[in-house]
């Protein structure tokens, strides 16, 4: 598979995401409404990654639940895979089918 880096990240949607620190340390997580939504803390306590198909809706939502619970965003940023995401995506998967075949 040749292609160019971005036509490449967009092949794995799923992984996008929205990086989010606080002022301060979260005592709860994120309500999102959306069910496929993969949240993990990192920064300590102070972030949250959201992995997302939708990451400027989620941004969106992720500042209307900070300003419901009075907190202070630090920062925010939405990402695209990187490309050794990218790489690890379609060579896991080409190996995964090489074994089904097996």
């Amino acid at each position: 598979m040749v292609d160019t880096p971005h036509a490449l990240r967009g092949t794995i949607e799923a992984r996008r995401s929205v990086e989010v620190t606080f002022a301060e340390p979260l005592e709860v997580m994120p309500e999102i409404d959306d069910p496929e939504v993969e949240m993990e803390p990192f920064a300590g306590a102070t972030g949250v990654r959201i992995f997302t198909r939708a990451p400027g809706r989620i941004a969106q939502e992720i500042g209307v639940w900070a300003t419901r619970q009075g907190l202070r965003i630090e920062s925010i940023a939405t990402r695209t895979p990187s490309l050794e995401e990218v790489f690890l995506a379609v060579t896991g998967a080409r190996a995964r089918g090489a074994e089904a075949g097996r």
